[in-house]
């Protein structure tokens, strides 16, 4: 039987057997697969990205509600608004004002800033 090779795949991730192995193998085919379908497509890459920024500002909520100590409960109580509320707005592709995120913020001890920077991949723009 083959075996796969201990030093091709980081330990956290070798298999325990051989179907298990084919199974990850099989698994990074299909991330490939949906890698270059993704980029292939302008309107899905666009939907991956806006998925993306939201799971990113949900992570980046909750990191700073967690970073100054304070539970949803609590932190509802200092922004004035309920914990379903906050519970919402840590939840990816929750859309929120800006407004009620400088209030997220300023209820965590933080300020919020907002930057615009030129996008890592250049994506070809249509002629006019």
């Amino acid at each position: 039987m083959l075996r796969p090779n201990p030093n091709s795949i980081p330990l956290w991730k070798q298999p325990k057997d051989w179907f298990s192995y084919q199974r990850a193998i099989d698994y990074d085919r299909l991330l490939k697969r949906v890698d270059d379908a993704v980029a292939a497509d302008p309107k899905l890459t666009a939907k991956v990205e806006a998925i993306t920024l939201d799971a990113q500002i949900a992570l980046k909520l909750e990191e700073a509600r967690k970073s100054c100590g304070l539970s949803q409960q609590e932190l509802a109580v200092r922004m004035g608004t309920s914990q379903p509320q906050v519970a919402r707005l840590e939840r990816q592709g929750y859309s929120s004002s800006l407004r009620t995120l400088a209030e997220f913020a300023a209820a965590c001890g933080k300020k919020l800033i907002i930057s615009l920077k030129k996008p890592t991949r250049c994506r070809p723009t249509r002629p006019a």
